[in-house]
Order: C-alpha cells, then sequence, then structure tokens
C-alpha cells in the first residue's frame, strides 16, 4: 500500500512540473514575441527618421544649392587642413 501512495505522490510531482513547464515555455513564448514586436516596431521608428533626415537635406539642397556647395567645400578644407596638419607633423 505505501508503494501505490509513493507512486502516486511522484506521478503528482510529474504533473504538477509538465504543469508549471508548460507555463514557464509559454511565458517564454510570449517575452519573446513581446520583444521581436518591440524591435520591429524600433526598426520602422528608425527607418522613418532616417527617411525624414534625407528628405530635410534633400529640400535644403534645392531650396540653398549655393550655401550646400559652399558647407560642403568648407567641411572638406577643414578636414582637409586637419589631416594635413596630423599626418605632416614631425614625430
Amino acid at each position: 500500500m505505501e508503494t501505490a501512495n509513493v507512486r502516486k505522490m511522484v506521478n503528482d510531482q510529474i504533473a504538477q512540473t509538465a504543469e508549471e513547464a508548460a507555463r514557464l515555455r509559454d511565458a517564454v513564448a510570449e517575452a519573446i514575441e513581446e520583444g521581436v514586436e518591440a524591435a520591429r516596431r524600433s526598426a520602422k521608428k528608425a527607418r522613418n527618421i532616417a527617411e525624414d533626415v534625407i528628405d530635410d537635406a534633400e529640400t535644403g539642397v534645392r531650396h540653398h544649392p549655393i550655401t550646400t556647395v559652399g558647407v560642403a567645400a568648407l567641411g572638406a578644407f577643414g578636414i582637409g587642413a586637419l589631416l594635413g596638419f596630423l599626418l605632416g607633423r614631425k614625430r
């Protein structure tokens, strides 16, 4: 009789553990799904922001082409001067 009680207790424990494992599996699957969805939303938001920045830059170039060329030339000159200074120094 005692063996039957031990078997029942073991079987009950196994069933309880299986139920808990199923709950944990479902919780992990839900958390992963939420993470994937959050990553998708973030990627879409970043893409929209990048598109807005590109559109703003294109609009600025169309409306102020001379200023754009001047700023680009000044930036290139500054980078060239900095590189020339850094590479031309004696060690």
